[in-house]
């Protein structure tokens, strides 16, 4: 039995009964009967209660931090109002659509604090533009503005989701660097962070803001953060049971500033001009949200283009805060995600959520985790959550104000410093030292500039850092001669002596992975050491390849070969790399081929000029160099080797004018000349089985030697005999 107050495993191993009540709910309702069904049914009660309650916190928190500044401060309850259709919205989809049935969601704390820079800066832009600086109330197009930047913020992100996830991309988050995710996060930490000192005392997290505070604000600030310091405290010592424990350690917190009033004496007036309570609002009706908006007061010159690269940021930190969320409750809850349908759901939710006026919301890790541990087993709980928050949607949240700000900057300074904990310190074990470096630089860029430089910079540590590494990996598999891979064409005999001789001109280079800027320059460099040496006669051979020895050799390179069946794809900033090699080589008197070739590659080296159209060109007395591509390997090869073997025409001339002892000499120069040529002798009774076949007599004129020292068998003599007459044909010879 799974009492409200119990805390699950959160390490894999549930018990029987926690595994029962993963079942779907007809099937859970057919294991559990009577008594245990009502009480299944108390915890997820329970639970809804207590995930309601905290978000409920969550949203009034939210809208302060976003509606901070002076110029929207007195537009707080509107606010409130649009964090709590965030949270209705979101809630609505994500229990209805979420793959986790027990999953609750509601406004985002990672995307808060680029949404606070965005409600200031257009804010400010509006006011500047207006010509006045000091009274909000009287300009009706600040808040109009604000909110339609926040809406149309959300609106795209969810858009964007929304496609990820139809197109099916949710895995795509393997492909960002852990390093740049975990200084995004950490920097988001930060963010929270001095967003929990300007809830508290209106104040920055800056040294010289804190010195200024004034008394009545430092001891406001005093109480905060040490609730924050000891929430932090308690789940690192106590994860189990934190999330259980939590909403009950935010209402002791309530519970204990009304007795410090009551105990001080002092009046709710005095605490709130002491700063210890959130500014009295009026209590807003739902309706009202969308009543304070109209788009005659939209100002959108103090949106685009400023505000277009927050909303990029605030993209990329849905996207990746949507999927580490859902990565997150699979590892913690044991349950496998659908990380395609989260991005949709998540999607619809904000779509629908920024059409209504409110804010970027989703699927809650903390939450979820919280709806967990407190005994809840099936979607009521997220129904049961989804009840209060229309409650107060609609009926009104007014009474949220009441709400101590030490409670509120506590539970957000919480949250920052449990970011930076999880995503700066805990990563050491996880990241190498140069991923370490890499966190720390975009979280101090964050904390120390803003988000967008951040972000920038983060974009360009992993471009950088990707291309670095991938540099570092060789592209070149295999170093290759004529000698060590011939084609498989079968030529003449004495053509394959002048081949043998001269393999060494030939040099392959078997390619692998992906070719760009970072690894072309190393090709290109290889390339042109190898011939530079080859020419000067030098043994200057990297790594003890297997081509070492034909750097000895007096022929000089005459064809290069780069081979490209396992290179994965080509940059299209590779092609002047390929053109300036190609121009060391003519200088050479090299040819270049080009195997195995992607098609779109192929194109645009043509497009560039820099493969030859004519293949016939190089094959001649005197060839010039060349530069083309094969559809294989194979075929280049045949390509450079009959382009050696018409270089020596003449030589091949005058092997063709031999006799056939000559030709029988060379041939099978592996067995003593003498006992060869008497085993044709014995054998030369063979033609009559083969009546075509001329007697072989009229080929050994010029070998008379004695018959009686060899004596086999007709089976011998017959093998022996067809292997002569398949090297007479081998010469282009007939009988």
């Amino acid at each position: 039995m799974v009492w409200p107050f119990s805390s699950k495993a959160v390490d894999g191993a549930a018990t029987e009964h926690e595994k029962a009540t993963l079942l779907p709910p007809k099937a859970e309702s057919a294991a559990l009967s009577g008594g245990a069904l009502f009480k299944d049914i108390a915890n997820n009660i329970f639970a809804g209660l207590l995930c309601g309650l905290l978000n409920l916190m969550y949203a009034v928190t939210f809208a302060s931090i976003i509606f901070s500044n002076r110029y929207l401060s007195p537009y707080l309850h509107v606010g409130v109002c649009c964090q709590l259709a965030t949270t209705v919205l979101a809630a609505l989809v994500t229990t209805i659509g979420s793959s986790f049935d027990i999953g609750i969601a509601g406004p985002d704390p990672h995307v808060t604090p680029i949404l606070q820079l965005t409600a200031l800066s257009v804010a400010n832009a509006v006011m500047f533009g207006s010509g006045t600086t000091t009274d909000a109330a009287n300009i009706p197009d600040v808040l109009p503005t604000v909110l339609f930047a926040v809406s149309l913020t959300t609106v795209v992100t969810g858009i964007a989701c929304l496609l990820l996830g139809i197109l099916k991309l949710g895995r795509i988050i393997q492909f960002i660097p852990q390093p740049v995710a975990a200084g995004f996060l950490g920097g988001c930490g930060f963010l929270l962070v001095d967003s929990a000192f300007r809830v508290m005392c209106d104040a920055h997290f800056r040294l010289d803001s804190l010195l200024a505070l004034p008394h009545d604000k430092a001891l406001v600030l005093i109480v905060g953060v040490n609730l924050g310091l000891l929430i932090f405290t308690i789940h690192l010592n106590f994860p189990n049971f934190f999330t259980t424990f939590l909403p009950l350690l935010l209402v002791g917190a309530v519970g204990f500033v009304y007795v410090l009033f009551t105990v001080t004496r002092t009046t709710l007036d005095q605490a709130e001009a002491q700063g210890w309570l959130l500014h009295r609002q009026p209590d807003t009706k739902f309706y009202e949200l969308w009543t304070s908006f109209s788009f005659t007061h939209v100002r959108l010159e103090a949106i685009f283009p400023r505000e277009l690269s927050r909303i990029s940021a605030a993209l990329i930190v849905t996207f990746v805060t949507v999927l580490l969320n859902a990565a997150g409750v699979e590892l913690m809850c044991d349950k496998e995600m659908n990380l395609d349908r989260e991005l949709r759901v998540a999607g619809t939710a904000n779509v629908l959520s920024g059409c209504a006026g409110g804010s970027v919301g989703f699927l809650l890790l903390s939450g979820t985790l919280l709806n967990y541990n407190a005994g809840a087993t099936r979607r009521l709980a997220g129904f049961v959550a989804l009840v209060m928050y229309i409650v107060f949607f609609f009926v009104g949240a007014g009474s949220l104000a009441y709400l101590p700000k030490p409670v509120l900057g506590g539970l957000v300074l919480y949250i920052g410093l449990y970011l930076i904990y999880e995503w700066m310190i805990k990563t050491c074990r996880r990241f190498s030292l140069g991923d370490y470096i890499q966190v720390w630089v975009i979280y101090l860029v964050i904390a120390l500039v803003s988000f967008l430089p951040g972000l920038i910079a983060g974009m360009i540590i992993a471009v950088s850092s990707f291309a670095w590494r991938y540099s570092r990996v060789g592209i070149i598999k295999h170093v290759l001669t004529g000698a060590d891979h011939p084609s498989s064409f079968v030529h003449h005999f004495y053509e394959q002596k002048v081949l043998e001789e001269k393999a060494d001109q030939v040099f392959m280079l078997i390619l692998r992975g992906y070719i760009f800027f970072g690894t072309s320059g190393s090709l290109h460099d290889f390339v042109v050491q190898y011939v530079t040496d080859r020419k000067n006669g030098s043994q200057r051979m990297k790594e003890g390849r297997v081509s070492d020895a034909s750097a000895v050799s007096r022929h000089p390179v005459r064809f290069v070969i780069l081979d490209f069946r396992l290179v994965d794809g080509v940059d299209s900033s590779s092609v002047l790399t390929f053109a300036k090699l190609k121009k060391f080589l003519y200088t050479q008197q090299v040819s270049l081929l080009l195997t195995n070739l992607k098609p779109s590659f192929e194109s645009e080296l043509r497009g560039q000029s820099i493969l030859d159209l004519n293949k016939d060109k190089g094959i001649d007395s005197t060839p010039e160099p060349f530069c083309t591509s094969f559809a294989d390997l194979d075929e280049g090869l045949i390509w450079a080797e009959k382009a050696i073997l018409r270089s020596d025409r003449d030589i091949l001339t005058r092997a063709h004018s031999r006799s056939v002892h000559v030709h029988l000499h060379e041939a099978f120069s592996d067995v003593r000349n003498g006992e060869l040529i008497e085993l044709l002798i014995l054998i030369s009774d063979l033609p009559s089985h083969a009546p075509h076949l001329k007697p072989l007599e009229q080929y050994l004129e010029s070998f008379p030697l004695p018959l009686e020292r060899f004596c086999f068998e007709r089976t011998t003599h017959r093998i022996v005999y067809i292997s002569f007459v398949m090297g007479m044909c081998k010469f282009g010879l007939t009988f």
